[in-house]
This record gives C-alpha cells, structure tokens and sequence, in this order.
C-alpha cells in the first residue's frame, strides 16, 4: 500500500536529502576507512563528473529510484530489491579495485604498525604458543598506537599488555605497572614474568634481542622470568638525544661487563674539538663524525654506572637556553 500523499512526500524527502550532504569535505582520504559507500562517488568524482556535480547526480539517481518506487505495480516490486542489488555490486567492485579502495587502504594502513616482511613474525620468531608480553611505552598519549595494536592482533603469541606510563587509546584491556627499585615491573605489586616481552627499543627492557622491526623500532627480547628494565639513563633532554654537561648511564641487576656509547657532535654549535670522558677513558671530536666509546662496567651491589662527562658544551641562544653537549644516540651492552 502507497497511499499517494504519503507515497510522494517520502519520495520526495528521500530524494532531495542525500543532496545536503557535503561531500567536497567527506569524499577524501578519511573516507578509506570509516565510509566506505563514498568510495563509487569518489570514482566517479575522478573519472566522470566534477566534485560540484556529485550532489547533482546523487539527486538525480535518487530521483528516478524514487519515481520508480511509486510507479511500479505490486507483481513487480522484486525490481526494486534488485537494484539496490545492483548498486551494491557496483560499490563493492569499486571499493575492491578503486586506487583509493579498501585493499590498497588496508596495506597502507599496516605498514602504520608493522613493516616487518612477515605480519605474524614474532610468531614467526618464538612460536604461536609462546608467552610474549607487550610493554607499552605510552610517551605520547596522543600517538596512535598502531605498533601495539597491529602486532597483537597478527601474532597469537602477544598476550598480556603492560603500560610504563599511561594506557593507550581505545579503552582496550592493559595494566599499569610499576618499577622495583631493581627494575622489575610490577603488577598489583607482584613482578610480571613473561619468556618474552615486546617493546619499542627506546624502552630500555632487559633481555637479549630476538627479532626486530627495525623500521618501526621494534624489539623482542627474551627475559630471564622477569620483566624488567635493564637501564636508566639520566642527562638527557626529554624525548631528545641531546645531553646536558653529564650523562649517567646505570645497568641493574648488573654482573659487569662493557657499555658502548654512540655519539655524535653538532659543529654548528661548537665549531672547536669536544671531549667526552668516562671511567679514565675519552674520544675528542675534530669533526662531525660519529664517534663511540667503550667504557667497562664495575658492579657494586648489583649495580654498575658509567659517567660521561662533555666538555666544553654550549648554549645556542635565547630562544633555546639549554646547556648541549653532544647526542648520545645509543648505549650498546656486552655482557662479561
């Protein structure tokens, strides 16, 4: 039943209205992942009309759907079905095949969180049924966590997630820890033991490296039981390679062995030699090349510290009053 009143005023509303919607500010990139019906009117935006007249053309379909609606007899009502039929064949082929269509989409949106050769390769590393735990760094609170979740998603063996700072977004279940005075995590005040734990390598967890991400700065190690911090490091500016005048670096739980820093000067600053001294040891720079130096570790009482000292170091001015020295851009550790 269609009574004609009725009838006309709902084919009117429903072809008029998709005409009000501004599709110049939603057919664009955001569209790849949360609309995906826009997709066949932004083919068509490339290929065969302009992006003024999509509203035109979107009406006008609209229009004969709807007279189509209030003309057809009862013993053809099955044509209208079939072409909604139709239109969703077309913008599934499209979505599928379009340059900006889900797949293409899809493989972009991985590399965001893995760009490992192999999506699963922590399962590839240490096996699906391995006990993998993620430690989630949690520096940026704003930074879509991708590597987190890509990685759980595609490697069974990723479990538990822990967070050093804040969670990430999405509400997902995670638990805070905290930090023995040793550097083992604790939850709920209990150590967390896992064979394996993932990290960004700027998270300074103890444990030898067994596979790598290197592109997104991913490593997972392999623990001895507990999940801990390896290191601190203090003297450097936040989220910076930079140091101030001194850098201590201390290894916990720690039996000995060598400390190597990676270093490099900064000529624009201090355009005369730089000397960075450690334990009776020392490197000057006479140029802007990398430098590293190797500094042996003494334990006491389960801790060992190495001392760097920068000299001379510099302020760059008033808009930056920081006293900088030069970059530490890594600590490599060789067990004795």
């Amino acid at each position: 039943p269609r009574p004609p009143r009725a009838a006309a005023a709902a084919a009117v509303l429903a072809a008029a209205l998709p005409g009000a919607i501004p599709y110049h500010s939603l057919i664009n990139t955001s569209a790849e992942s949360d609309t995906l019906a826009l997709l066949p009117l932004w083919w068509l935006q490339e290929n065969v009309v302009g992006l003024d007249t999509i509203p035109v053309v979107v009406v006008a379909v609209a229009a004969a759907i709807s007279l189509l609606f209030l003309s057809i007899s009862p013993r053809y009502a099955l044509v209208l079905p079939a072409v909604c039929l139709l239109w969703f064949a077309f913008a599934t082929e499209r979505i599928e095949r379009f340059d900006h269509g889900f797949p293409k989409a899809s493989v972009g949106a991985l590399y965001q969180g893995i760009a490992a050769p192999k999506r699963d390769w922590v399962d590839a590393a240490v096996g699906r049924n391995a006990d993998v735990a993620f430690v989630f760094s949690g520096t940026d609170p704003t930074h879509h966590p991708d590597t987190l979740w890509e990685n759980e998603f595609y490697n069974r063996s990723i479990g538990p997630v822990y967070d050093l700072r804040q969670p990430s977004m999405g509400g997902l279940p995670e638990t805070p820890v905290t930090q023995r005075a040793d550097g083992v995590l604790l939850a709920a005040g209990k150590p967390v033991r896992h064979a394996y734990v993932l990290s960004e390598e700027g998270v300074p967890l103890a444990g030898d490296v067994v596979a790598r991400d290197k592109l997104k700065g991913m490593a997972l190690r392999r623990t001895d039981g507990l999940v801990r911090i390896g290191y601190r490091v203090q003297g450097l500016y936040p989220n910076d390679t930079w140091s101030g005048k001194r850098v201590t670096y201390t290894r916990l739980r720690c039996t000995g062995g060598v400390v190597t820093a990676q270093l490099r000067r900064d000529p624009n600053l201090i355009s005369r030699p730089q000397t960075v001294r450690a334990d009776g040891r020392s490197v000057t720079f006479r140029s802007n090349d990398d430098a590293a130096l190797a500094v042996p570790l003494h334990p006491r009482n389960g801790v060992c510290r190495a001392v760097f000292t920068v000299t001379p170091t510099a302020v760059p001015g008033p808009i930056d009053p920081r006293v900088l020295g030069v970059h530490f851009l890594q600590f490599r550790y060789a067990a004795p």
